[in-house]
């Protein structure tokens, strides 16, 4: 697992993102007991794997250890590659948060509300011409003032509605 959130965690939460997502293997693991219950006579060694939840507090703290690691190993400061897995698995764990099926603890939504606004002041202190760079070019774009500004709109827009579905979830 570590070595697949060092390669590419944004592919990585790509995929983990259908287990959560998509509706045969969500409800699979919401009803696996049903299953296994039905099936134990059968076969004797069934066993239950990781829920939603598990699964998740699994990846918060691996996440968060590498993290850690990260810092301490760069005199206290976030490197790019731990920046990299965090902002992933925050965009993966508000992607979660926004299909409305599972209820997420208290501690893990304090955190990526916290990380949202901590990334939305990033977004907000960002040079325009640094923002040009995280967008392909792409042809028949307007001037790059424009395209800079619809960019940074976006973004901003985007990561204050993700803040608020987080709130209005672990408010309700």
């Amino acid at each position: 697992m570590q070595w697949f959130l060092d390669f590419d965690p944004d592919s990585f939460f790509a995929i983990l993102r259908k287990v959560f997502n998509d509706p045969e293997p969500f409800e699979f693991i919401l009803s696996q007991d049903d299953f296994i219950a039905k099936h134990k006579a059968e076969n004797p060694f069934l066993e239950p794997c990781y829920t939603h939840t598990d699964i998740l507090a699994i990846f918060t703290s691996k996440v968060h250890q590498m993290v850690q690691s990260e810092r301490s190993s760069n005199e206290g400061k976030l490197t790019g590659k731990a920046e990299r897995l965090q902002n992933s698995f925050m965009f993966f764990l508000t992607q979660v948060l926004r299909t409305k099926k599972l209820k997420i603890e208290k501690g893990i939504c304090l955190k990526v509300v916290k990380e949202q606004i901590a990334f939305h002041k990033t977004l907000y202190r960002l040079p325009r011409k640094d923002l040009l760079d995280l967008v392909p070019e792409a042809q028949g774009i307007r001037k790059d003032k424009e395209k800079a500004q619809n960019i940074y709109t976006y973004l901003i827009k985007r990561n204050e509605k993700d803040v608020i579905q987080i709130l209005l979830q672990y408010c309700s």
